[in-house]
């Protein structure tokens, strides 16, 4: 039976899958915590020290010291796990008094108002990664995988069979979710522990008490006793569990061949449509299947919304974008060479290109990578360079994440490998190419100087190369800690908000 009590062992388990994300700095922990980590630090470097002698050079004392400093080394790791566990114990104390409150902060999420919890305070931290484990072990959910959906929609368009796509999204999808009805689903779950479902409630009032607080133009969107909490983990899995019954339920519907929903990103395709309906009338039935759930579907004259006939005997061309791709779809006729008689019959034809969206993003990123560069370089200048070419390891090629356990794999090919147009790889090699920098005045004594340097660095940048990187896998070793910087002003973050690659 799941364990799902907020207990000083399950807190345990929450901190070691923290930590090996690199999500819990030394610093955040108890002084007890840090003076034992911190003798572990010396002991470890002094045994490596000795270690690293030579054979020759090793006499007896200094093997004796060897060895007592491997005894000290094992005593100081059961020391460091005693001192965790009694963090971890004081944290549960906290967690589960009656005084405990989940405390939400407003942050601006993209053009979309946002919340967050303190992540320095350790009980709302692992009570919140708690209550996630939780929710998702007992509703058995999950987020749907990005690239799992992009190549089955692939795989799907090229079955040289007729279609019907809708693409579209929900207005304000997080904000909109009924509280009371997804109260209702948390509740009668009896597989969820009672102390969850109070602190999903808890979060949920929270949640209010914060909208009451905000300014016309933040709260955009928002209504009274509806939303989760935008930017907080448990909201996502609070909104999956909501929805699933509707998503099911077109799933199930005879007509669809593929339904799938990422976040409120909707793509469906439809091997045929119901008798005496079509694709506009359908739309509106699925319209009123959302309103039913309290949600809105972005309308058919809205530019995130595509409704896409591809049965039409001619040959047509249609575009379509979702989740980081435009899909360029071709209608074709064609017919089978071994029978001149038959009738011509129709298929569908799919190329992938960046969406333009993706190309702002990456776009952006080089602009504050070079706005980065001329910011810094009046206080050092080979830091300032170091910083450029590590922002352009980044941006144009691939990472290994060190701390993930798997070692995933991110970066420019990873997140577009379904790319069949390299022409958008073209165009930002050519942006890149294109920018200047502004170097200090006083950083050289002549201009010859100045523009020599300027020669060497362009020659360094112009080595980067999109089209390269993405063909040949290009990956680069950045450690966890350095990607985490350069996310913060690639991504013209403050030092609070949460960065993502």
């Amino acid at each position: 039976m799941l364990d799902q009590t907020f207990s000083a062992k399950n807190f345990m388990n929450v901190y070691s899958q923290e930590n090996r994300m690199g999500r819990i700095p030394v610093e955040t922990m108890g002084l007890g915590f840090q003076a034992v980590v911190e003798e572990m630090k010396t002991v470890n470097s002094e045994l490596q020290k000795l270690k690293s002698l030579k054979k020759s050079k090793k006499t007896d004392d200094i093997k004796k010291k060897i060895d007592e400093l491997k005894k000290e080394q094992k005593d100081l790791k059961a020391d460091k796990q005693k001192a965790l566990f009694e963090e971890m114990q004081d944290l549960s104390s906290k967690v589960n008094s009656s005084a405990f409150r989940f405390k939400l902060e407003k942050v601006r999420i993209g053009d979309k108002m946002g919340f967050k919890i303190n992540s320095k305070d350790h009980a709302q931290l692992f009570a919140m990664k708690q209550l996630q484990t939780n929710l998702q072990k007992t509703f058995k959910v999950k987020q749907a995988n990005r690239h799992l959906i992009m190549t089955n929609i692939k795989l799907l368009l090229k079955t040289r069979r007729p279609f019907y796509i809708i693409r579209t999204d929900v207005t304000s999808f997080f904000e909109s979710i009924p509280q009371d009805q997804l109260r209702h689903t948390i509740t009668d779950n009896t597989l969820l522990s009672y102390k969850s479902k109070v602190f999903v409630n808890a979060i949920l009032k929270e949640y209010e008490a914060e909208k009451a607080k905000l300014t016309n133009d933040e709260c955009e969107g928002m209504k009274e006793g509806c939303g989760v909490p935008r930017g907080i983990g448990i909201s996502s899995l609070l909104s999956e569990i909501y929805m699933r019954d509707l998503d099911n339920s077109i799933k199930k519907r005879p007509e669809v061949i593929f339904y799938v929903r990422y976040v409120d990103d909707i793509f469906m395709l439809l091997a045929e449509l119901p008798q005496g309906k079509d694709i506009k009338s359908y739309y509106s039935e699925l319209e009123n299947a959302f309103k039913k759930k309290g949600l809105e579907m972005k309308t058919l004259t809205d530019n995130k919304c595509s409704i896409i006939d591809c049965t039409k005997q001619d040959d047509t061309k249609f575009e379509v974008t979702y989740l980081g791709y435009r899909l360029t779809i071709k209608g074709k006729m064609s017919k089978p060479e071994d029978d001149k008689s038959k009738p011509k019959w129709k298929y569908t034809d799919v190329a992938f290109s960046m969406s333009d969206n993706k190309k702002k993003r990456i776009i952006n990123r080089i602009d504050n990578a070079f706005k980065h560069f001329d910011a810094t370089n009046k206080y050092d200048i080979h830091q300032a360079r170091n910083d450029l070419v590590d922002s352009l390891k980044l941006i144009t090629g691939n990472v290994r994440l060190h701390k993930s356990k798997s070692g995933i794999k991110t970066g420019l090919y990873y997140n577009s490998d379904l790319l069949d147009d390299k022409n958008d790889l073209e165009t930002l090699n050519t942006y890149l190419y294109s920018k200047k920098v502004n170097l200090h005045k006083n950083l050289f004594h002549t201009e010859d100087e100045k523009k020599a340097y300027l020669t060497a660095l362009f020659c360094r940048i112009r080595k980067f190369n999109f089209v390269t990187a993405w063909e040949t896998r290009k990956m680069y070793d950045l450690k966890d800690k350095r990607l985490k910087k350069i996310m913060k002003w690639l991504n013209d973050e403050k030092e609070e908000d949460k960065t993502t690659l």
